[in-house]
This record gives structure tokens, C-alpha cells and sequence, in this order.
């Protein structure tokens, strides 16, 4: 296995980029004390490719973390937990303390609870593109929910799931970021909240 790469200058970097990624969450103290529903999210059938933050800390199994990153040293995130992940055939990851992290564009497959990787990690530059753009996202085309309303469904959202639904309020939408939704949350959203006001997008896509 080859040696880690662990210094300021690096983590410092990483800081950078994941800062762009990172949401807003729930303010502390102020969510319930348990969960009253799981964070939703499907299975998928076939091989699968996602872009994240794969995150080990000690021996604990990695995780890969697709949504917000505290911009921390090192940094703290939350994901599926990611098996057969093998750090000895990864590029560019970080140690720092006893957390050892990269960014990577990773193959596997999804049970609706862990991402089983099935081919060699690839890392990525900061400034490298991933995936295509919501056309809901174009200032063009905006929504019609109001920042409060949208507000208040985030926080709906967050105080009923552990751990906290990665939501962002833009351009008149509530975007909800999943590993993978089949289509039945986006149907829930819909029937809940009216149509057109929370998008659920995939953040694990089929593998080409």
C-alpha cells in the first residue's frame, strides 16, 4: 500500500472544493431527539456511477458522501456506507489524524442502503464537471414556490429524517438530493407538496 498524503496545503485544497458542495443544514439543537422516518431512497437494478467524497475513518467502512461537506480538517460528511472499496488501487486520497479521503468517481451498485463498488475508483480534479444541469436550475426558469414556503418544507424534511435530507432552496424549487429514487419520492413530494415544488434528483446515475 503506498504512503498517505497528509499536509496543510492539501487539506487546504479539499477545503476549497468542498465548500462549494456544502448545503445548509438544520440549525443545532433545535431537531428532535429521534428519528420518526428514514431517509428515503430505492434500490436500483444494474451498475451505477456516482461522484463524492469517499470518507474512512479508523476501520470503520468507508463512506461515500455525495451531498454536503463541513468544510472541516478533516472534513466531515454523511453517506452510504461503501463496500469492497480498496484504498490500495485509489489516487490522490488524504490522511489527516486517523481519516483518510479523496474525491472519486466511483462504479458499484445500489441495494437502497450501501454502494458496492465494482471497478477501481477514478479520482477527479476540482474543476471537473459532473453530470448534466436541471433545466429547473436555469434562472430562466424559475419556480413558483416562495423562499418561505420552501423554507418551511426544508425544515419539515429535516426534522422527520436521520440523517438530514441534503435539501437546497433554488430558483423557486426545493432540489432534494438522494442516492437514487426510482420515482416513487418524487410521486410522495408531489402528493404532499403539490407538483413543481420539491425536486428529487439521483445523485447515482446508470453507468455507461
Amino acid at each position: 500500500m503506498r504512503p498517505r498524503l497528509v499536509g496543510c496545503a492539501v487539506v487546504a485544497m479539499f477545503s476549497m472544493v468542498l465548500s462549494a458542495c456544502t448545503s445548509p443544514r438544520p440549525p443545532a439543537g433545535e431537531l428532535p431527539p429521534g428519528p420518526t422516518e428514514q431517509q428515503s431512497t430505492t434500490a436500483a437494478p444494474g451498475e451505477l456511477v456516482g461522484r463524492g467524497l469517499v470518507r474512512q475513518e479508523g476501520n470503520e467502512l468507508p463512506r461515500f458522501c455525495m451531498g454536503g461537506i463541513a468544510t472541516s480538517d478533516p472534513p466531515l460528511c454523511t453517506g452510504p456506507p461503501l463496500r469492497g472499496w480498496d484504498w490500495s488501487v485509489a489516487d490522490g486520497e488524504v490522511t489527516v489524524a486517523n481519516v483518510t479521503y479523496g474525491d472519486f468517481v466511483v462504479h458499484g451498485t445500489w441495494d437502497g442502503t450501501s454502494f458496492t463498488v465494482t471497478r477501481p475508483p477514478r479520482s477527479i480534479s476540482s474543476n471537473e464537471s459532473w453530470g448534466e444541469p436541471d433545466p429547473r436550475q436555469d434562472p430562466r426558469n424559475p419556480g413558483t414556490g416562495s423562499k418561505a414556503r420552501l423554507q418551511q418544507i426544508q425544515r419539515e424534511i429535516w426534522e422527520t429524517e436521520r440523517p438530514a435530507a441534503d435539501t437546497r432552496v433554488e430558483n423557486g424549487y426545493l432540489f432534494r438530493y438522494v442516492p437514487h429514487d426510482d420515482g416513487s419520492l418524487q410521486k410522495a413530494m408531489d402528493k404532499r407538496y403539490g407538483p413543481g415544488i420539491v425536486v428529487v434528483r439521483s445523485q447515482l446515475r446508470p453507468a455507461d
